[in-house]
């Protein structure tokens, strides 16, 4: 398990996961959380943007990089 927010456990993670089973050939990343924001602050906004957005899009494209090294043929 890794905070989605923190680039380095996230990587931590995976290279454990690898480890143990070698190859992904499969992965479903579903984070989020939010939070009601009625003034528009973005300090109540940083924290979903960090979740939803950066994070996700961080295991995304760490993700499909390595099906790409993988298996180049594979990925369309």
């Amino acid at each position: 398990m890794a905070d989605i927010t923190k680039q380095d456990e996230i990587m931590r993670a995976i290279d454990a996961l690898r480890a143990i089973i070698r190859d992904i050939d499969l992965a479903i990343v579903c984070s989020g959380t939010g939070d009601i924001n009625s003034s528009l602050d973005y300090d109540v906004e940083r924290p979903t943007i960090d979740t939803n957005v950066i994070g996700w899009t961080f295991v995304v494209d760490t993700l499909y990089n390595i099906y790409q090294q993988e298996s180049p043929d594979y990925i369309i």
